[in-house]
């Protein structure tokens, strides 16, 4: 867990969500966990899909300081310093990802 930057001491929210996700993919899949690969990806596009309704839902506020959320990988991202930059042309900053997709 270390190694994919999850603290020891949330081993049990991990487990938690793990345990949410397969109850969500069972529940919509009729009480049974799909066995064929269309239907696990279907299953696995609804849990996304669920998922972003709920962090919409939840209107994550993040410091301008820190940068902004990326709602297709809901990970804080940085953007441009806007109070100094070099010379030259200002480049847009891309907003890929700043409104969620569902």
């Amino acid at each position: 867990m270390a190694a994919n930057g999850i603290p020891p001491n949330k081993y049990l929210e991990l487990g938690r969500y793990q345990a949410i996700e397969t109850q969500f993919i069972e529940n919509t899949n009729g009480g049974t966990i799909p066995t064929s690969s269309s239907a696990q990806a279907a299953s696995t596009k609804q849990f996304r899909h669920a998922q972003c309704l709920a962090a919409k839902a939840l209107n994550i506020l993040i410091n301008p300081q820190f940068g902004r959320m990326d709602y297709s990988t809901y990970l804080v991202v940085s953007v441009p310093v806007t109070v100094s930059r070099p010379e030259g042309p200002a480049v847009a900053p891309s907003l890929a990802g700043l409104a969620p997709a569902c």
